[in-house]
């Protein structure tokens, strides 16, 4: 089994098993931003988009397992 590294950056008291991904215009409007949060099964309920003022063709907000979470491992 492999041993998941990652806690959450919300309450910082559980094991993060989500990812939230988003990417989003610079402030300056040169650039993209990207965003990842490792966060737990309960603090993940609150999570949604925090940039959408800054959406632009390549947007994204995801929310993802972290695999060593689930047992798994990453490549």
């Amino acid at each position: 089994m492999v041993e998941n590294p990652f806690s959450c950056e919300a309450c910082d008291e559980r094991e993060a098993v989500f990812w939230v991904f988003e990417r989003y215009e610079a402030a300056d409007g040169v650039g993209a931003v990207e965003a990842e949060t490792p966060l737990c099964r309960e603090c993940v309920q609150d999570a949604g988009p925090r940039e959408l003022e800054n959406a632009y063709g390549n947007y994204i907000f995801k929310i993802e397992p972290v695999a060593e979470a689930f047992g798994m491992s990453t490549i």
